[in-house]
């Protein structure tokens, strides 16, 4: 696959995996911490967000592939996925700007369904 991703590969990969303003902000956060594992509590505390609300995201990125969850000493944590092909993606959303990746979210209808 090439390294450049087109627009439309992007706006799929929204569509499927970030249907809302939560889910772009942990695309984001795992851009900045591609190879590290957190708490839920540490993510939301790092995205000033509702605790519940990052629970849910959480649990259904994890059920989509784009979140790896594993559990120490009875605490989940999680980290972006290991999966090459749904990380390269990922990672080069969370790369965009702010105001890029607010405009792709726009086309695809999510920014008016925020969950936070």
């Amino acid at each position: 696959m090439p390294n450049v991703l087109s627009e439309e590969e992007l706006l799929r990969f929204l569509e499927q995996y970030a249907g809302d303003r939560l889910k772009m902000e942990i695309l984001a956060f795992w851009g900045r911490h591609p190879n590290a594992k957190f708490a839920g509590g540490a993510i939301s505390c790092a995205l000033d967000c509702n605790r519940s609300a990052m629970d849910r995201e959480l649990k259904d990125m994890v059920a989509t592939g784009l979140v790896d969850k594993c559990t120490h000493n009875g605490v989940p944590f999680y980290s972006l996925t290991t999966n090459e092909e749904k990380r390269r993606v990922a990672l080069h959303l969370a790369a965009l700007g702010w105001d890029q990746r607010s405009l792709m979210a726009r086309r695809v209808g999510q920014w008016g369904r925020a969950t936070t």
